[in-house]
């Protein structure tokens, strides 16, 4: 196993992680007192090393990466999805080069309409005019207008 010092970020974080790995920690290292090390194991270290060679000895290989954090894909209720592909057929025709807020003002009025005919139910929330953007690129790339 190997030790490298942890910095200390601030007063209150220090504070914080001690009081919390006090609880927690059970190894020798903790129960010594070192509470200023964090252990590294060598199962690591090997990841690291083969991140580092498959890049071609690149040391951005080794920055944690956040692409595959977060959604993958439009999410939008089934609902606002229908009323969304109801006003790409009403409006929306790439040859005629339709502008999307158009579409946009179309998904606003149906949603609208909708909302106004069930009081009852919980409201339906208008999309971003992006997420509009990137729905009609996906739609027209993956379906054949």
């Amino acid at each position: 196993m190997f030790c490298v010092k942890q910095r200390k970020h601030s007063h209150e974080f220090f504070e914080a992680h001690n009081a919390s790995t006090d609880e927690m920690n059970t190894s020798e290292s903790h129960k010594e007192g070192k509470n200023s090390l964090l252990v590294i194991t060598t199962r690591t270290v090997s990841r690291w090393i083969a991140r580092f060679q498959k890049a071609g000895g690149d040391i951005r290989a080794l920055f944690p990466s956040f692409e595959s954090s977060g959604p993958h894909g439009l999410y939008m209720l089934p609902q606002v999805r229908e009323l969304l592909e109801q006003a790409i057929a009403n409006v929306y025709t790439p040859y005629q080069k339709v502008p999307v807020t158009r579409v946009f003002e179309e998904v606003r009025r149906l949603i609208i309409q909708a909302n106004t005919n069930n009081p009852l139910q919980e409201p339906l929330l208008l999309p971003s005019k992006r997420t509009v953007y990137r729905y009609i690129n996906n739609f027209t790339q993956s379906s054949s207008f």
